[in-house]
């Protein structure tokens, strides 16, 4: 499932484009890709800031390469964490024209199984 939401950017004359994804965890890589496709399409008609994060579900290699290549095509730049000690990296970030001021795990916080990630990040200067 996904959550698209627009906003407006103060001083920007165009809107951030935030994206929640949670992906499926069953299914064949032909099912993945299909659901990337979805969403993928709203990614390539917007003109702007986008954030695109959540679950990815990325088990497994094969995921984590299509989710890879899917968004070097997008332009998204991947965020990397710092402290990451996660065992199973299944949560990611991807931002288009922004820069990351700050990315953490933040691993004392366990709720869930899946680690917060605390993501900080600010609109690169033309």
């Amino acid at each position: 499932s996904h959550l698209i939401t627009y906003y407006n950017i103060f001083n920007h004359h165009e809107k951030l484009m935030l994206i929640n994804s949670h992906l499926l965890l069953l299914g064949s890589l032909q099912t993945y890709r299909r659901e990337l496709k979805q969403i993928t399409q709203y990614i390539k008609k917007h003109k702007g800031p986008v954030l695109w994060a959540g679950d990815f579900n990325t088990w497994y290699t094969s995921r984590q390469n299509l989710l890879d290549d899917t968004t070097q095509n997008l332009g998204l730049q991947k965020a990397s964490w710092r402290n990451d000690t996660r065992s199973q990296r299944l949560d990611h970030a991807y931002i288009r024209e922004f820069e990351v001021v700050s990315a953490t795990v933040l691993a004392h916080i366990r709720s869930s199984d899946h680690s917060p990630l605390h993501l900080e990040v600010r609109i690169k200067s033309d």
